[in-house]
């Protein structure tokens, strides 16, 4: 077989990809309905998958499945695939993507299902009938020094009232008060502060805080179909009254992990802590209701992850962009973090990001999609570990698939969050203990994220029909990460046949924005056997992307014996950039 990168305009395809990382949903509206991390570009796994189909490629595997890309393009190009993950939420959640269900039929089941909801408005109704849209709260910590509390106000801009207005509000940490002024009455100005720390508005001193509560300064309305900003006055249902201490079941302890430590040290318990009482009774009574509803399963099951969706905009977890006015998923930015301005999103709500309604409309959207198709590929989902796959020997053309990016998510824990919710729904059971990401809380070393993919990459070599090939995407800015892939690919017997860089991020999505994240992936096609160069296919003019080609090459010579480090400063000089992955 020749290779499969090699046949892709590279040029074309990259401006595709940045067009679609500008708006993801768009291109493929399936993306939508659940949430999960390192997505790649549709375009681009729908360029690779129309190059491997010119070449006689009929089925694909991807071991490490996640969003669900390559099953969602290989049903959409009417290929087989065979679709892995080690989650079970990704898997319920690309299960519902391509199952099928009654456009029609979704659109009045999730009507019924709003107004069945509609009475649990009252939770964010003033006695004069105005419903609040959601509710801005700000961390109040404790100085470590004098002892007092004040409210953790931005610097600068809380909020501005709308959108496309210039008016914004400003918060005094001294005395508390919020005025559309940007100096405070009572003359405070705050100092200049080392990263991590804050000065006391109190005593002066500048040291670390810890949580001591919540305020609630202003909420949300709306005003012809917009979020409006307003101060809270007396009658606003600003209350927060934690799930946990309303609903026994949502008492689900926080597991200690890398990520959700960040958790615990912002005094967060149970999972149902992180959620208001108001947002955990639409969730419950939405999930309850659709089990006992006669439907079909695969309209129920869209709907379902309608509403399991809405624990991404948990009460403490969420966060509030204060120049867009719009709320930002809780995970997001790959981590959890308590925000010092938290956003509680009504989930029933109207208008705003994040609420019941327009997750159904994302939801219609998918279904219209799927049945759209014409001639739609088999895909098989499997839950657990690809060390083990249920595949036979020698049935499978492609391995297409993107595994962990080392260290750079944790997707076990950052999935906590939602199999916590998943488990409300439907019995499941959670093994993170398999995961082939480096994590200290669990002892897993970079030797034994090696461990996991060589394992992985041996089972998928079982089902690989002979002349077939892997195709990889990848990127890391740190060379252990490389070393550790090279490391799993050489116990296989496996050579670098091609490698391209192609940009697979915007640098405007919110996690990115402003940070020095990397925006490009390298594709690398593989197959067994040693020796041999390793075609250089294509590379954008930049930095960045030929730093990821240098190392993608390198790890090609690594793959024949050679030292990585140096093989990498190497291939810097032939493209002529600084090394800067280290």
């Amino acid at each position: 077989m020749a290779s499969i990168i090699t046949a892709i305009d590279w040029p074309a395809l990259s401006a595709w990809v940045e067009q679609e990382t500008r708006r993801r949903e768009h291109h493929n509206p399936a993306i939508s309905v659940f949430r999960w991390w390192a997505r790649r570009p549709h375009s681009l796994i729908r360029a690779l998958l129309e190059a491997a189909r010119s070449q006689g490629v009929r089925y694909v595997a991807d071991p490490f499945s996640g969003g669900g890309t390559v099953a969602l393009e290989a049903a959409a190009s009417g290929l087989s695939a065979y679709a892995q993950d080690l989650y079970p939420w990704p898997v319920f959640g690309l299960q519902t993507a391509l199952s099928q269900a009654d456009p029609e039929r979704l659109r009045v089941e999730g009507e019924r299902l709003l107004r069945h909801l509609d009475p649990l408005r009252r939770y964010y109704q003033r006695g004069d009938g105005r419903e609040l849209a959601g509710i801005l709260r700000v961390r109040v910590v404790r100085c470590l020094g004098c002892e007092a509390t004040f409210p953790l106000y931005p610097e600068g801009v809380l909020s501005k009232v709308r959108r496309n207005g210039n008016e914004a509000y400003h918060g005094c940490r001294r005395c508390g008060n919020v005025s559309l002024e940007a100096h405070c009455a009572c003359g405070y100005e705050p100092p200049v502060t080392p990263a991590g720390k804050e000065a006391c508005p109190h005593c002066g001193a500048v040291s670390a805080v810890s949580t001591a509560g919540w305020t609630a300064p202003l909420v949300l309305e709306e005003e012809n179909g917009r979020v409006l900003v307003r101060p809270a006055v007396e009658g606003d249902p600003v209350a927060f009254i934690p799930a946990s201490s309303s609903f026994p079941q949502l008492r689900h302890s926080i597991k200690a992990g890398l990520e959700t430590r960040r958790l615990h040290r912002s005094g967060l318990q149970y999972w149902g802590d992180v959620y208001s009482e108001a947002q955990a009774a639409v969730i419950l009574e939405g999930l309850d209701y659709l089990r006992e509803r006669r439907m079909p399963a695969g309209v129920r099951n869209r709907l379902a992850l309608a509403v399991l969706g809405l624990g991404e905009m948990g009460a403490l977890l969420a966060r509030w962009d204060r120049l867009y006015c719009k709320g930002i998923e809780g995970v997001a930015n790959h981590r959890y973090a308590i925000p010092p301005v938290a956003f509680e999103a009504n989930p029933l709500a109207s208008v705003g990001r994040g609420v019941l309604r327009r997750r159904l409309e994302a939801a219609y959207r998918a279904a219209d999609w799927y049945q759209g198709l014409e001639n739609k590929g088999r895909v098989r989902l499997v839950a657990g570990s690809s060390e083990r796959q249920a595949l036979k020997r020698r049935v499978v053309d492609l391995v297409l698939t993107d595994p962990p990016y080392f260290d750079d998510v944790q997707y076990g824990e950052m999935a906590r969050l939602f199999h916590f919710w998943l488990g409300q729904y439907q019995p499941m059971s959670v093994d993170e203990e398999r995961e082939a990401v480096p994590n200290p809380v669990r002892g897993i070393s970079a030797a034994g994220y090696a461990e996991r993919l060589e394992a992985i990459f041996k089972e998928s070599l079982r089902s690989l029909r002979r002349g077939g090939r892997i195709i990889l995407s990848y990127h890391n800015r740190e060379l252990r990460a490389w070393e550790a892939l090279a490391s799993a690919l050489r116990a296989n017997g496996l050579r670098l046949r091609a490698a391209a860089v192609v940009l697979a991020e915007s640098a405007n999505d919110h996690s990115k924005r402003g940070t020095q994240a990397q925006l490009y992936d390298a594709i690398l096609e593989l197959e067994p056997g040693y020796g041999g160069g390793a075609e250089a296919v294509w590379c954008q003019e930049d930095p960045v992307a030929k730093n990821l080609f240098a190392v993608a090459l390198a790890l090609g010579e690594t793959l024949k014996g050679q030292p990585l480090a140096e093989s990498y400063v190497a291939q810097c000089a032939a493209l002529g950039v600084e090394p800067s992955i280290c």
